[in-house]
């Protein structure tokens, strides 16, 4: 019957068959009450059946039992009006469904080649052309699904969910919006984001973002103010949010209130500070202590030989302290050692001339930038100020007062040389002045 129909058509016959043959569309012919009076060979292939097995066979036998109700209804419409595009599942031989999109449209007269005077004339036929739209069904449950969820997400989420443009315009603000920034989504819907921003945290704020352009995405923390004023802590990870235009970039940006962690990371960072600070000072005195000393020693030590400068070590030892301690008793002792170590540090000017107690009665001064003579005035107005202090010493055997020697050592040191040496030749410097009577300066010469 289908081969009837195709040679009885008139004008356009050819045309017909040459679509009808090739199109990668399906191609059908119904009577009125939709069975089958052709198929396509692309239909043959889609649906697994030859032409001989289903034409003369209702067509809605083959539509999914939920889509009936509606093709009906397609049905009537079509019947009242001439065309209609109806989408619906259809059952192929082996038993799977899939999506088709219709085109159908009622013909009449002598639309099949039937004369004026056949009763056939009067009974429509139905020319359907139906695409397969599987995948794009796949595709929209898909993306339906991805709606739901991000729906679901963005309102019960509790971190801030936001899509902005390029520019950093709010398009988009979850429910969150609202607890965490005080703010109804309209208020912010056009509002750069940029403009919550906290000033000192723009800088870095646009960087990243700039980084994120490039590489698609990014992580930024920040200061982003409320409605009422007080700036909270935000860490948000920022995305190009898929399948946008490239020349009209979206980003969706993940917020979440990180203001109580900033708050203990600067607690634990202020101790942490406290307990450095007192893990490089000496219990007694408040100066430095040694470990201290080694640390700035070796850090001034690479400075100078990036710099190519001079740098001087002065150790300075307490004269006949046992004796002190004997005569006077240690809890003095102790109160003449915090006596020395005050008035050495404030006799220092500079803020990078650096006092520490080496150990016992013995201190030392790094002076970075100081030369052999710079080093030896620093030490005598050193040794002078203890003199002044007038710390009564029955116990010395130079002097009725407490006094001090001191040993300097003035060196520009090179990549190949080791802070130690600076170290022994100040040592050496101090034994000389204390083999040379004491309460006095000597500065270390090497020896030719």
């Amino acid at each position: 019957m289908g081969n009837q129909i195709i040679a009885n058509l008139s004008k356009g016959e050819d045309l017909f068959q040459l679509i009808a043959e090739y199109s990668s569309d399906m191609i059908t012919v119904h009577d009125s009450a939709g069975r089958y009076l052709y198929v396509s060979p692309a239909g043959e292939k889609i649906l697994q059946y030859s032409s001989e097995e289903l034409v003369g066979e209702d067509s809605y036998q083959l539509i999914h039992p939920d889509d009936h109700e509606q093709s009906r209804k397609n049905h009537e419409t079509l019947l009242n009006t001439g065309y209609v595009v109806s989408t619906y599942r259809i059952r192929r031989k082996d038993g799977e469904y899939i999506w088709f999109e219709s085109s159908i449209q009622s013909l009449y007269g002598r639309a099949f080649g039937e004369k004026d005077n056949s009763e056939a004339a009067d009974e429509p036929k139905l020319i359907v052309i139906s695409r397969n739209i599987t995948e794009r069904k796949l595709v929209e449950k898909k993306l339906q699904e991805i709606e739901e969820l991000f729906q679901i997400i963005t309102e019960y989420s509790r971190d801030m969910i936001t899509i902005h443009n390029a520019a950093g315009e709010y398009l988009f603000v979850s429910a969150a919006v609202k607890e965490i920034l005080q703010y109804e989504d309209q208020e912010l819907i056009g509002k750069c984001g940029y403009a919550l921003i906290h000033q000192e945290d723009h800088k870095i704020v646009r960087q990243n973002h700039e980084l994120m352009l490039m590489n698609g995405a990014g992580v930024s923390t920040y200061r982003i103010q409320r409605k009422d004023g007080k700036y909270v802590w935000f860490e948000s990870t920022v995305r190009f949010l898929p399948g946008r235009d490239p020349a009209d970039p979206q980003l969706i940006v993940m917020s979440r209130d990180i203001t109580q962690r900033k708050i203990e990371e600067q607690k634990l960072q202020a101790v942490n500070e406290k307990l450095q600070h007192l893990s490089t000072k000496d219990g007694l005195t408040g100066i430095g202590n040694r470990r201290y000393f080694d640390e700035r020693l070796i850090k001034e030590w690479k400075r100078a030989i990036r710099y190519s400068s001079d740098i001087s070590l002065l150790m300075i030892d307490i004269d006949y302290f046992k004796p002190y301690n004997d005569t006077y008793g240690h809890q003095m002792g102790d109160e003449s050692l915090k006596q020395v170590a005050s008035a050495v540090q404030k006799t220092l000017k500079r803020p990078i001339d650096v006092v520490c107690r080496y150990g016992g009665e013995e201190f030392s001064v790094i002076l970075p930038d100081t030369d052999e003579t710079g080093a030896k005035h620093v030490a005598e107005t050193i040794r002078q100020t203890i003199e002044k202090l007038k710390i009564p010493h029955a116990g010395s055997l130079i002097n009725s007062f407490l006094t001090i020697s001191i040993g300097t050592a003035s060196v520009i040191p090179t990549k190949a040389s080791d802070p130690a040496t600076i170290i022994k030749a100040a040592d050496e410097a101090l034994y000389q002045a204390k083999q040379g009577g004491r309460n006095q300066v000597r500065s270390f010469k090497r020896k030719k």
